[in-house]
């Protein structure tokens, strides 16, 4: 539509006059706040979660798919957690996490940035979110995205290299033992 030159979207567009490079992908992965877990306790397992609360994202459009995986795995497994609120956007659930209102699943990048979380249950993975840079076909030849296209992509590798996480995931959920689903 023209609204800007070029976006960075957490799903691959449809439109076929959009130019996209996987600029990278990012790690889910569960957090709790500190006062959180000293009330509630630490979980050793994802079982340990039928005695938490955990913070979901709520209906409505999905910021990437499978944004609920760590509801969907519960549920799957048949673990009933209490569901304690259920927020539109990512930052909805990084302020309710980091507030002490319960477990959930955020992009690596809240743990990275020393936001104040802590990362629980690491043997529990969720889905790689991955970032597309998209512009539009009539720019492909444009310094000025080209410049930017470069930076953003060499500081995705930079990202990656410094979080030393690239590259460990490609299934939707996965326990890193021998009962990954």
């Amino acid at each position: 539509m023209r609204e800007a030159d070029v976006a960075v979207r957490f799903t691959p567009p449809t439109n076929p006059d959009l130019i996209q490079r996987l600029a990278g992908s990012m790690r889910a992965m569960l957090f709790a706040s500190p006062d959180y877990l000293k009330e509630r306790g630490a979980p050793r397992s994802l079982e340990d979660l039928a005695n938490h609360d955990i913070v979901a994202f709520g209906d409505g459009v999905l910021p990437y798919p499978d944004v609920n995986w760590l509801t969907d795995a519960l549920d799957k497994e048949g673990i009933a957690a209490h569901r304690a609120l259920r927020v539109n956007n990512l930052y909805g659930i990084y302020r309710a996490v980091k507030n002490g209102i319960g477990i959930g699943s955020l992009p690596e990048y809240f743990y990275r940035e020393g936001r104040g979380l802590v990362h629980v249950l690491p043997d529990v993975v969720g889905p790689d979110v991955h970032g597309y840079f998209v512009y539009p076909q009539e720019l492909k030849n444009s310094a000025r995205v080209e410049a930017f296209r470069d930076f953003l992509l060499m500081e995705a590798a930079r990202a990656r290299t410094d979080s030393g996480l690239q590259g460990q995931l490609s299934a939707p959920f996965k326990r890193k033992d021998s009962r990954a689903s």
